[in-house]
């Protein structure tokens, strides 16, 4: 296995990673760094290779970078909307008509009214589903409990002090 570090490296090389990172060796790979420091050392072409992307990189540093004026953003979120609404819309008729009452076509906009102050928008179906699984799951904890020993003693001592007060208020 050879060590790249070690490995001299050739002209080329060098002037296409000086082409791809630039003049400063610190952005370079790591496993580069080494060979081509050895490289601009002993080969004049290598550092005129540098000279030339350190001129790039001076020309590129010196050209201002235009912000997206408000019109721009607002005309690239109306088409976003634009799009994404269009997708959606195909999207729906090529699902069951089952699947258009959950996207609150057929009554549940009020479900999507009261979820949205909470900032929901997704699908229906995921906050309805999840209440649906908490309903199944207390219902099946409070049914499915086994009543221990001490609840059935406790219950049937009640029972009987309350026929004993009704019938010993009777007389």
């Amino acid at each position: 296995m050879t060590d790249n570090a070690t490995d001299p490296m050739e002209r080329a090389e060098f002037r296409q990673l000086a082409e791809t990172y630039g003049s400063n060796l610190a952005v370079w790979p790591s496993d580069k760094r080494a060979p081509a420091q050895r490289l601009l050392s002993d080969d004049p072409s290598a550092r005129d290779a540098l000279r030339e992307a350190a001129n790039l990189d001076a020309l590129l540093g010196s050209v201002p970078v235009a912000r997206p004026g408000a019109a721009l953003r607002a005309r690239v979120m109306a088409d976003f909307d634009r799009v994404s609404g269009e997708r959606a819309s195909a999207r729906d008729h090529q699902r069951p008509a089952g699947w258009r009452f959950w996207r609150g076509e057929k009554g549940a906009d009020w479900v999507r009214r009261s979820l949205e102050p909470l900032g929901w928008s997704g699908p229906l179906w995921q906050p309805v589903g999840a209440l649906a699984a908490c309903l199944v799951i207390g219902l099946a904890a409070g049914y499915s409990g086994p009543i221990s020993a001490e609840t059935q003693v406790f219950a049937s001592l009640e029972a009987v002090s309350f026929d004993l007060t009704d019938w010993s208020q009777g007389d």
